[in-house]
């Protein structure tokens, strides 16, 4: 990387900042998110806040591929250029950047332009800089780049320089959603609060079921921030020593094997009806996560996906981005539990042999989590519940 260092440079000042022509009356408003599914949800309130001022039809999102269907669902007359990935740029994916550039600029965004461009992407890149530079507009807006960014040592000073810059004045629990207000009361020139803007998933009614049943999703992007085997046998043990309800791992095509054998785990170790399932499509997901009576989840899209549906939700967050994704509720059902450490703020390189921020914390504090948000359906349910409280 640093003897790139020079032709990176090079190439990311040659994509500087384009202006929109004039007379273009393309979208009104280009949002830029290209992300993870579950920072999408986390945006999700911004990204309604922008298309209810300006109306659907007048705006465009670039987005990842795996974040289209969400957003064409939630915003079905919203302008969707997905297929940007946001991932570290490498030798190999600075010429893929570069290629994706030339693709994007046969797309109306990328050379009519629009007159305000927001970007809700702060964890960013340089090749996503690039990419930003690459949206003519009018005025651009957005925050600074995170302690996390992207940048590779030379090049930690060349970001992107906007028309407003956002600054955070009003801390909120979740940091990215204090900064999405941030850049909205910048961008509109009004106050604009993380409670304002909190997200939500609307048309997904709860199914009936013949039985309530606890909804564990364990696995995450990464592995360091997934709940472990053993965590989860004394978990799940816990819960069942006290309410006799059936259990469901959930995972999504990818984590099949994995889910079937962690079921095969739980059972052997004398958990009773525990199952997987595993869902191929986003809708269906969310629908298994609807209809739990409660969801267990590491930091993960089912955490942020069943928070924005207001379902019962347990979620063990480490340290890697301490406060900057999670803490944040709908309501009362929800409660993030963490272990907090003097390295919390790590990015995720671990310095212990196991993410002991996630795996310390109790097993009997989260089962009394998950059973405290357990409606009482049954009559063992509800003197398990009188116990918890």
């Amino acid at each position: 990387m640093r003897i790139l260092a020079p032709i990176h440079l090079l190439l990311y000042l040659a994509h500087v900042r384009q202006c929109r022509p004039k007379g273009s009356t393309y979208k009104k408003c280009a949002i830029f998110k290209p992300d993870n599914l579950g920072d999408v949800v986390l945006s999700l309130g911004a990204i309604r806040c922008i298309t209810e001022r300006f109306g659907e039809e007048h705006c465009s999102i670039v987005c990842n591929a795996n974040t289209a269907e969400l957003l064409h669902r939630e915003f079905p007359k919203l302008d969707i250029v997905a297929g940007v990935e946001s991932r570290r740029l490498s030798e190999r994916r600075l010429w893929k950047t570069m290629r994706k550039l030339r693709q994007l600029k046969q797309k109306a965004l990328f050379h009519k332009g629009v007159d305000l461009l927001i970007s809700l992407r702060h964890h960013r890149s340089m090749h996503l800089d690039m990419l930003l530079s690459a949206i003519p507009a009018t005025v651009t807006v957005g925050a600074p780049s995170s302690p996390w960014s992207e940048f590779e040592g030379e090049l930690t000073a060349s970001r992107l320089c906007f028309d407003k810059t956002a600054s955070l004045e009003n801390e909120f629990e979740c940091k990215e959603l204090a900064w999405h207000a941030a850049v909205l009361s910048s961008a509109f020139e009004v106050d604009i609060r993380a409670h304002d803007i909190l997200s939500r998933i609307n048309g997904v009614p709860r199914t009936k079921l013949m039985e309530p049943r606890i909804v564990i999703a364990p696995f995450a992007g990464e592995r360091v921030r997934e709940i472990g085997l053993v965590q989860l046998k004394q978990i799940v043990l816990a819960v069942q020593r006290q309410c006799r309800i059936p259990t469901v791992i959930l995972s999504g095509v990818g984590d099949k094997r994995r889910s079937d054998e962690l079921a095969a785990n739980l059972r052997e170790s004398g958990s009773f009806d525990v199952s997987s399932i595993c869902t191929e499509t986003l809708e269906q997901m969310m629908q298994v996560l609807a209809d739990a009576a409660a969801v267990l989840t590491a930091d993960s899209s089912p955490a942020h996906l069943s928070t924005a549906l207001d379902v019962p939700t347990v979620v063990l967050i480490g340290g890697g981005h301490p406060g900057w994704f999670g803490y944040w509720r709908r309501s009362d059902k929800q409660v993030w539990l963490d272990n907090r450490l003097p390295c919390y703020g790590c990015n995720w390189n671990c310095i212990y042999d196991k993410p002991v921020c996630i795996t310390d914390i109790s097993p009997e504090l989260i089962a009394a989590e998950v059973i405290r948000r357990l409606p009482p359906l049954r009559k063992d349910m509800e003197n398990c519940h009188n116990q918890i409280i």
